[in-house]
């Protein structure tokens, strides 16, 4: 039968599976290859448009007046100036957030892009808010799983006002046979055995 199944294949369908693994192989060897390749070229293309962006921007300045060349160096410096500004404002954001984190015991790498708020007060009550919550969910998720664990009833208290008439008389007999009292012990049994058992 499988002969008769590799009669009826072309040639070109029975492939070796070593040769099939070593096409794999190969194709993502030049897969992995082409795509350094194209990254390569891409970061090369990327520096000549950032040299020639340069240049053409020397141009300009050569040909601008004195006061659009003020005008050119004061707007870069402004937007500097801004860049900076923008950083430094989210490395504080950043250092409040994980000092709010890590006062409220809270994983900085799990929880610090959940986080919002722009101020010291707003992002603490965004932390406590996210502990709060977490604290409930834990919460009802250990009362499910201990209720999914204790099914049933609870055991009665073990004080003398929740005993049972039948536990009373065996806690009775029990000091009866400490002591060693035989005809305590068999006037309680018979009392024991002629309650209705629950």
């Amino acid at each position: 039968m499988s002969d008769e199944l590799v009669k009826d294949e072309p040639a070109e369908k029975v492939v070796d599976e070593k040769k099939e693994v070593s096409i794999d192989e190969q194709l993502s060897k030049m897969k992995a290859e082409f795509e350094a390749e194209t990254l390569k070229r891409e970061e090369a293309w990327k520096a000549k448009v950032s040299k020639l962006d340069k240049v053409i921007s020397e141009k300009d300045r050569e040909k601008m007046s004195e006061a659009e060349k003020q005008k050119a160096e004061l707007e870069d410096l402004r937007l500097e100036k801004e860049t900076a500004s923008k950083e430094l404002n989210d490395l504080r954001k950043k250092r409040i957030i994980d000092s709010a984190l890590y006062g409220a015991e809270l994983p900085a790498e799990l929880f610090e892009g959940r986080i919002s708020g722009e101020t010291k007060e707003e992002i603490e009550a965004d932390v406590a808010s996210m502990k709060s919550f977490l604290k409930d969910l834990i919460d009802k998720e250990v009362e499910k799983q201990t209720k999914a664990l204790l099914k049933g009833d609870t055991p009665p208290k073990q004080d003398d006002n929740n005993l049972t008439e039948r536990d009373k008389l065996i806690a009775q007999y029990d000091e009866a046979e400490k002591k060693g009292d035989a005809v305590a012990m068999l006037g309680l049994k018979d009392r024991i055995r002629k309650l209705p058992k629950n």
